[in-house]
């Protein structure tokens, strides 16, 4: 068993390097400060992702009222 724990682990690492390294060939850096975090849709800041992903659209309502 521990040897299917393995091989997913790599294969998420793997993907996490695939995907740092389109960002940095886009010249992007939406490439999260923390795990949990995310670059905040038209905004230059980091929130959590997962208080975005509980109500994406009152992120969007409360996006310009500040």
């Amino acid at each position: 068993m521990e040897s299917g724990n393995k091989g997913s682990s790599a294969g998420s690492n793997n993907n996490q390097a695939a995907s740092s390294a389109k960002c940095a060939a886009a010249g992007s850096s939406s490439v999260a400060t923390g795990s949990g975090t995310m670059k905040a849709p038209g905004a230059d800041h980091h929130i959590s992702r997962a208080e975005f992903e509980k109500n994406p659209s009152a992120y969007f309502q409360n996006l310009h009222k500040k």
